[in-house]
């Protein structure tokens, strides 16, 4: 779970954001609404369309509550999507995410999906090699979409949604 929410002029609320955030992951997830508050982290993020909040659930944390198992290539794609390490370890993350995901490993898309709008032009092309490696034709709709839900008109974010459309074709 993910969102991208541009920050206007004037004051935002993080509080009310972030309550509003975990009641509707809750919902979309279909878990409880407290393990997801536990879970959730933000922080800001800058692209060339703008300043936005980003939200994102932790799923290590989340399945360290739930007292689940991770794979290895979720581990890296949760490494990959963590906001406050540098460029380089995320690109590594992601390398290794493609390394060990199979085709349509959807947690593998949506990392590099998550990636593609970042700051770092190596960890752009990172997550548009991920996205070659793992992913197939018929998940260009969703990878569409996910760059369209988090990144909008991010001009970055739109070369790779060109790229991938023009590798599945």
């Amino acid at each position: 779970y993910k969102t991208l929410t541009p920050i206007t002029q004037g004051c935002f609320d993080i509080e009310a954001h972030l309550r509003r955030e975990a009641q509707e992951a809750a919902a979309k997830l279909k878990i409880d609404v407290s393990l997801i508050s536990k879970s959730l982290t933000w922080s800001t993020t800058s692209s060339s369309a703008g300043l936005f909040v980003a939200v994102f659930l932790e799923p290590s944390r989340l399945f360290a509550e739930k007292d689940e198992q991770m794979s290895e290539a979720d581990i890296f794609c949760g490494i990959a999507e963590h906001p406050r390490i540098p460029a380089e370890f995320t690109r590594m993350a992601l390398e290794c995410a493609a390394r060990l995901s199979g085709r349509s490993h959807r947690r593998a898309l949506a990392a590099a999906c998550w990636c593609a709008g970042h700051k770092d032009a190596a960890v752009r092309e990172q997550a548009l090699e991920v996205l070659q490696c793992v992913g197939e034709v018929g998940d260009l709709p969703a990878i569409q979409s996910m760059l369209q839900n988090w990144w909008g008109p991010d001009c970055h974010s739109r070369r790779i949604s060109q790229e991938i459309e023009r590798f599945c074709s």
